[in-house]
């Protein structure tokens, strides 16, 4: 009987500028392969395998090695003509139950309305950044119980806060249900006050951490939001002292007010609306320079804010820490910014030098 060549439908391809990334969720695995290898790959299923043979030799590529090492990583299988019709392919669509996941909030005298209105939009998780004003949470500790999050953290600016804290909830319900405490500062946790109460956990925040923009994040879930939605911005607020709701702690500008957003949410009967509000969300790495050539944009968390053009285009000011022209992190051996690669990504436009960048790469990779 003939055997044909089919695609795990699990596994997932995202070519890039020089190279592509195979990521196969189920086993929460990932790979780099060169771009040729995805293009054989996706006109190959269900053909025969000298037909596959035939495209890998075509690319330049060992075919022989290459079948094997797919089929020896369950990349691919062989199956008669018709059989793996009978399993479905996944589907890539991305649902979730939430309008907006997760908030942010500035602790502030108003504490009892905020919590109210984003009870009432139906979080899944809720960060308060505290500052100094941590007595303001008394009262409030029952509505924060009540309101059955999946994650709750807390920012305090000091140890001798986190330890405020702790005795603020300690015997509370709300003690057990605390994800995380992060200190929001360079200080060393003291020794004997690590600030754990229930499960939570105390972290230091510190000035490298807030600068790592990139978060790679290799989850189906993420995989699928990505082809919607910019996974860092969308379902996610910030609400300011005074009720104002914006796109994130670093954003400067007011988008709405908390009581407006809680008022509309009954009028919201589709993710269209939502995005009229709050359009970063929808702005995908697709759309955005130098991310459109990443084969890392499916499962990256980027916390810089894209900026739009005149030309409709999408840019980042603040230049990512990875260069996918060159496959480089920064702080590798070999590291080149975008202008080094003659890159040009601003509000002027988008141009790609790739003569400068093809000798970079055969001298970093011997391409």
């Amino acid at each position: 009987m003939s055997e044909f060549l089919y695609l795990h439908h699990q596994v997932h391809y995202t070519v890039g500028f020089e190279r592509a990334l195979l990521f196969d969720p189920s086993r929460s695995s990932h790979r780099f392969v060169p771009n040729e290898l995805v293009q054989c790959l996706l006109n190959s299923h269900g053909s025969s395998i000298k037909s596959f043979k035939q495209r890998c030799r075509r690319s330049g590529l060992d075919a022989d090695e290459i079948l094997k090492e797919l089929l020896d990583n369950e990349l691919v299988f062989m199956a008669s003509r018709g059989l793996a019709k009978r399993f479905p392919p996944i589907t890539t669509v991305f649902k979730s139950p939430w309008t907006i996941h997760t908030a942010s909030l500035v602790l502030s005298e108003e504490v009892g309305e905020h919590l109210s209105c984003l009870e009432a939009i139906r979080l899944r998780c809720l960060k308060i950044v505290c500052n100094d004003r941590l007595a303001l949470l008394r009262g409030h500790l029952d509505s924060l119980v009540d309101m059955s999050l999946s994650y709750l953290s807390f920012v305090v600016p000091d140890q001798e806060s986190a330890i405020e804290l702790d005795a603020l909830i300690e015997g509370h319900p709300l003690s057990t249900r605390v994800s995380e405490k992060i200190i929001d500062g360079n200080e060393e946790p003291r020794s004997g006050t690590d600030g754990q109460s229930g499960g939570s956990t105390a972290q230091t925040r510190s000035e490298m951490s807030v600068k790592h923009f990139n978060r790679i994040v290799f989850s189906l879930d993420v995989h699928r939001e990505a082809s919607s939605y910019n996974t860092f911005y969308n379902a996610r607020i910030h609400v300011t002292a005074d009720g104002g709701v914006r796109y994130s702690e670093d954003d400067p500008t007011d988008l709405i007010q908390l009581k407006e957003l809680h008022r509309l949410m009954s009028t919201i009967n589709n993710k269209n609306d939502v995005l009229r509000l709050f359009p970063l969300w929808g702005v995908t790495k697709e759309q955005i320079d130098v991310c459109k050539d990443c084969e890392l944009r499916m499962v990256c968390m980027d916390a810089r804010r894209p900026v739009r053009r005149f030309d409709g285009e999408w840019f980042h000011t603040v230049e990512c820490t990875y260069n996918p022209y060159i496959c480089k992190w920064k702080g590798e051996e070999g590291y080149r910014s975008l202008a080094e690669c003659g890159v040009v990504s601003n509000v002027d436009g988008f141009s790609i030098d790739h003569e400068r960048i093809a000798a970079i790469n055969a001298e970093l990779w011997g391409e």
